[in-house]
């Protein structure tokens, strides 16, 4: 299958959204004989003998490329996150609803990969901060700067209070569109080895006192 020119394949994705030629090339500024005209060669390239067949075909090709993406995506992330067990990482849509979920999560926040896919990211946090926005504006700092630290007070599963930091960064495709918002997240008792649940209290400063 020949490869589509740029303004073919906005010819055929225009045409799926239902426009007709006229509407298309009102769209392009470009007169109608001239998007006949490619359709003549998205025709010839496609190997199809009319606009459906074409539309359809270019479609599904779309289709597999994506799918393709995201299992390679989907398999970098799972090779990255089961190295390092001891953080929690995962990938979050721009309004926060969880999408993936590895080791860490278990042992950081205690939560299995049933009842942590699906839910909205503000779980982790405590219910002052969830009621203050703390993800929303987590969120918001990564989109816009790419990146955004994050140190304060997280909640487990079972409601224990940890001081947890890490950060939230964009990850985009090759093209630089947004595909969601990794988390990662480290409880600080995990590196001093102490797991004694500590309160708000006990803290006066970035970071915890024993």
């Amino acid at each position: 299958m020949n490869e589509l020119s740029g303004r073919e394949n906005q010819v055929v994705l225009l045409a799926a959204d239902g426009l007709t030629d006229k509407e298309i090339a009102k769209h392009l500024n470009l007169q109608v004989a001239t998007i006949r005209t490619y359709w003549e060669r998205i025709r010839e390239k496609l190997g199809t003998a009319n606009k459906a067949q074409s539309i359809s075909r270019m479609l599904a090709q779309l289709y597999r490329e994506k799918s393709r993406s995201e299992r390679e995506y989907e398999h970098i992330m799972k090779l990255v996150v089961e190295t390092i067990p001891d953080f929690a990482i995962f990938l979050m849509e721009p309004n926060g609803t969880i999408r993936t979920w590895n080791e860490g999560v278990k042992r950081v926040f205690g939560y299995d990969e049933a009842e942590w896919v699906g839910k909205n990211g503000d779980i982790i946090f405590t219910e002052a901060d969830r009621k203050a926005g703390a993800l929303q504006q987590e969120l918001a700092a990564a989109m816009e700067l790419g990146r955004a630290n994050n140190q304060r007070w997280h909640q487990r599963k079972d409601g224990s209070i940890f001081w947890g930091s890490g950060f939230a960064s964009t990850v985009l495709d090759e093209e630089d569109n947004l595909i969601g918002i990794v988390k990662i997240c480290r409880d600080h008792t995990l590196l001093t080895g102490d797991r004694t649940t500590l309160q708000p209290a006990d803290v006066e400063t970035d970071q915890p006192e024993k």
